[in-house]
């Protein structure tokens, strides 16, 4: 989590100071990854595909339920009806990581929030994608330098 507060300061907030990579849903892929990480849901498939798609089913259903009466009260159902259907998903392609529900809701409610200035699509790459990236290195780096451990991951897809 401190390399993604890092990168996030030190080259998206001098440079583009309107993205950002930081999504609370890291935190709880951060302890997966390095608490359990021989198990099914720290697998960089179950990683990847859960929080990509997350955003993907985020934004999209946020861009349609914003045409309701109260653009606040679309995007809130939005991000209800995300977290059921992304489930399903996860379900249905075996890539189960429970952190990504809340990447759903940080993506549908996005555009209610100031810090991340409603990016659309650009979501699923920053913060997504890139978080993913960075919390993948550090957990293959941190998790192969420890003897102890089994090697990570166990299986790449």
């Amino acid at each position: 989590m401190v390399v993604l507060a890092l990168i996030e300061f030190y080259v998206l907030h001098l440079h583009l100071t309107h993205l950002s990579i930081f999504l609370p849903s890291f935190g709880a892929s951060a302890t997966i990854l390095f608490s359990v990480p021989g198990a099914p849901v720290a697998q960089p498939r179950a990683l990847f595909f859960s929080h990509i798609t997350a955003a993907i089913i985020g934004v999209l259903f946020a861009n349609i339920f914003q045409f309701l009466p109260s653009e606040a009260f679309g995007f809130k159902c939005a991000a209800a009806v995300v977290v059921g259907l992304h489930l399903v998903l996860l379900c249905v392609t075996n890539t189960f990581h429970p952190p990504a529900s809340a990447t759903c809701v940080s993506a549908a409610l996005a555009p209610l929030n100031a810090h991340y200035h409603d990016q659309g699509f650009l979501f699923v790459l920053l913060p997504a994608l890139l978080g993913c990236i960075v919390l993948f290195l550090c957990a293959w780096i941190l998790n192969n330098s420890l003897c102890s451990r089994s090697p990570y991951p166990r299986y790449w897809w």
